[in-house]
């Protein structure tokens, strides 16, 4: 019963042994004349036992003490009298003392472990209730770190150490992947665990293992970025480890892509870099001419006339750099208007002859045109054709040394309109033929670097046509030939 289980504290617990031993003592009074004289101590055990459990030693002494005095005057020979001269009496209540103490004394023992039992029973049970509770908090933070981990587009695994009887690392073995690593490493949790890392992935022994060993014996973490090229993977990946325990936690990130931006930015810096040393060169050359035609103005007796004529031919390869540089960069910008209706692409060739002609004669190249008497409509702006055709022809004059030809022609084929320019020129690397219409610069058929910005416009402007642009040589020394694919206009108007 609770009352028996924590004594009763502070003079309370004397009262009470007190009163419970006088009314065991009125009750042993009261027994005796039905069992006789004998038994004259029966209760008082009782009582001495009751108030050691109730009130601890102290009260058990006192109830001893008051059963001593009670038996004595109450009843034993002579009743109500204190002198007691039979020695067995004496003998008896020195007995029953005795008997009283050790019970007082075992009654306070059986109490105090009790309530030792008890308080290591709700110490336990609190302990119980503490590690319930960190279980649950664990579990419920393992919850929710595998939701957000869930829910993470990056991948992550966690990996223990799988070490030989010497303790050293021989491998990982998979102990948790959330699903982003699921989806990067085509295998699901339920196929991962319990696996070994070289098992799934074995080109990590060369790479990322070492690293992993590295992290659980230093106990540092490492970041690390890295070009995987194994196990059907070709990737950059920035790799995070961390020590776990005896394993590791390490998140992965495929940054393929951002490498390739890296490099793509890279190489159009390399390629401005070209390009603005290679248009230096450009310019440099017509200048340099122009600045010899300048000296010798200063000579009276110099050909007035063929000076202006070098600087009139500088200035105008100048003025037509600039202009399709100028073109280029517009339409590749989406500024530059079109301006489209029928034209005859015959006049539109005939346009394009008529500023090469001259230039074609004084080098020694023999110009031939072919086209049909009949007209070859198509739905363009003259203008910016002209420009594509004369561009085309003036990149086959350059590359053609004298004594050769350079040819145009048009023909009707099927639906489109077809130009050709062919020259007899150096040709083309077969290398080349890919980036012949690169945005910004090539080598020059001729060997040396020029800018390729005259075939860019072409391609350019040809694809805002509608049409398309090929070029084929059979390489070095053997000539070239471009052609020019536009749809006529009654296809344009069908459509």
């Amino acid at each position: 019963m609770p009352g028996l289980r924590r004594p009763v504290a502070g003079p309370a617990r004397y009262a009470l042994a007190a009163a419970l031993t006088l009314a065991l003592g009125t009750a042993q009074v009261a027994l005796t004349p039905l069992i006789g004289p004998r038994f004259p101590f029966l209760l008082f055990y009782g009582a001495v036992i009751l108030s050691s459990l109730a009130g601890g030693l102290s009260a058990g002494l006192l109830s001893l003490a008051i059963s001593l005095l009670f038996v004595s005057y109450a009843l034993l020979e002579p009743v109500r009298r204190w002198a007691i001269d039979d020695p067995a009496t004496l003998v008896a209540l020195g007995i029953f003392a005795t008997i009283g103490v050790l019970t007082a004394v075992g009654a306070e023992r059986l109490q105090r472990a009790r309530r030792e039992a008890e308080d290591a029973r709700m110490a336990l049970e609190a302990e119980v209730r503490e590690r319930t509770a960190a279980r649950d908090a664990l579990a419920a933070s393992e919850a929710r770190f595998r939701a957000a981990q869930d829910a993470s587009l990056q991948p992550f695994t966690v990996l223990e150490a799988v070490r030989d009887q010497a303790g050293a690392i021989v491998d990982f073995r998979w102990l948790y992947a959330n699903a982003a690593a699921e989806r990067a490493l085509h295998a699901s949790l339920t196929e991962l665990t319990g696996r070994r890392l070289l098992d799934v992935v074995p080109g990590n022994r060369d790479t990322l293992f070492p690293l992993y060993c590295s992290v659980v014996t230093t106990r540092q973490p490492h970041d690390t970025t890295l070009h995987y090229r194994a196990d059907g993977i070709d990737g950059w990946y920035r790799n995070i480890a961390v020590p776990l325990g005896d394993g590791v936690a390490v998140a992965f990130l495929d940054i393929t892509a951002e490498k390739q931006l890296e490099a793509e930015l890279a190489s159009r810096d390399a390629y401005k870099d070209h390009f603005l040393a290679v248009l230096a060169h450009e310019l440099r050359q017509p200048l340099q001419a122009i600045t010899v035609a300048a000296r010798a103005l200063r000579d009276p007796a110099a050909d007035r006339g063929h000076v202006a004529r070098i600087v009139d031919r500088q200035v105008a390869q100048l003025s037509r750099l600039i202009s399709d540089l100028n073109d280029l960069t517009r339409i590749k910008q989406g500024r530059l208007q079109f301006e489209t209706g029928p034209c005859d692409l015959c006049d539109v060739i005939t346009g394009a002859v008529d500023g090469h002609r001259e230039w074609l004669a004084e080098h020694g190249v023999r110009l031939e045109v072919k086209v049909p008497e009949a007209p070859l409509e198509v739905s363009a702006d003259a203008a910016r054709l002209q420009q594509a055709l004369a561009n085309l022809l003036h990149n086959a004059a350059r590359a053609t040394p004298p004594g050769g030809t350079v040819s145009i022609a048009a023909t009707r084929d099927g639906d489109d309109a077809v130009v050709r320019v062919v020259d007899t020129g150096t040709g083309i690397d077969l290398e080349l033929l890919p980036q012949i219409f690169s945005l910004f610069l090539q080598d020059d058929r001729a060997g040396a670097a020029r800018l390729g910005v005259g075939l860019a416009l072409v391609h350019s402007i040809v694809l805002r046509h509608g049409g398309a642009v090929h070029v084929h040589s059979d390489g070095p020394g053997t000539g070239a030939a471009f052609e020019i694919r536009l749809p006529m206009a009654t296809q344009l108007a069908s459509r």
